[in-house]
């Protein structure tokens, strides 16, 4: 069976960010507590953005991005 066959297809910005949020986080080897240790944001904040229930703010999403090497762009 694919590996990709049970991931859910984002259908919003929202669901899209958390999709790109946590398959960066994963790609480099972080867990949630990890990343919120290095972003100064509450391990729920994390989960809640991955899982699209919460919208960060863009200063959330800038150090987010920050932390994992990326831009805001990716």
């Amino acid at each position: 069976m694919n590996a990709n066959a049970n991931k859910k297809i984002p259908t919003t910005e929202g669901e899209l960010l958390g999709q790109n949020l946590k398959n960066i986080r994963e790609k480099n080897n972080f867990t949630q507590t990890e990343l919120s240790k290095m972003t100064g944001l509450s391990t729920t904040s994390i989960s809640e953005y991955e899982n699209a229930s919460k919208e960060p703010k863009i200063f959330s999403v800038k150090k987010i991005a920050t932390a994992l090497g990326v831009s805001i762009d990716e």
